[in-house]
C-alpha cells in the first residue's frame, strides 16, 4: 500500500527540524525529513530545494500541524520571552502560511526555470553540433 507523504513544514535549518520531528513522534505521528543533507551541502540552492522538509502522513497531517504549529510558536515565546495575545498569534501564523506560500511559488519558479534553461541548452548544443 502507498503511504502519500506531503509536507507539513519547512525549515531552514536541519536541526531545528528533527527537533520538531522528536515532538511529533512523542505524540506517535510518525515523519521524515527530506533534503536534510543537500541542503546542509548545497545551502545556496535551498530556495530551489524548498528548504529542509518535515513530512507526514496524509491521514496525519492536520493534527502533525496544528502539534508543529504549537512547538513553533511556544518555541519562538522562549525564545523571544513575550506572550502574545491571540489576535497577534492568529495574524503571525497567517503571516507564515503567506510566507510558505510565496516560498513555494517561488521553488516551482526556479525549478521550472532550471528546466527551461535545461532544455534551451540541449536544444542550444544540438543546433551548434549539426
Amino acid at each position: 500500500m502507498d503511504v502519500k507523504l506531503i509536507e507539513v513544514h519547512s525549515f531552514i535549518s536541519p536541526i531545528d527540524a528533527s527537533l520538531v520531528k522528536n515532538i511529533l513522534e512523542l505524540e506517535g505521528i510518525d515523519s521524515v525529513i527530506n533534503n536534510e543533507h543537500i541542503n546542509t551541502s548545497f545551502a545556496f540552492h535551498q530556495p530551489a530545494i524548498g528548504g529542509v522538509r518535515l513530512m507526514v502522513r496524509e491521514a496525519d497531517y492536520d493534527i502533525a500541524k496544528r502539534i508543529v504549529n504549537r512547538t513553533l510558536a511556544e518555541q519562538q515565546n522562549d525564545e523571544m520571552q513575550v506572550e502574545f495575545d491571540e489576535e497577534e498569534w492568529a495574524y503571525q501564523q497567517e503571516q507564515q502560511e503567506i510566507q510558505e506560500k510565496n516560498q513555494k511559488i517561488i521553488s516551482k519558479g526556479v525549478r521550472i526555470g532550471l528546466v527551461l534553461f535545461g532544455l534551451l541548452s540541449i536544444a542550444l548544443y544540438y543546433l551548434l553540433a549539426g
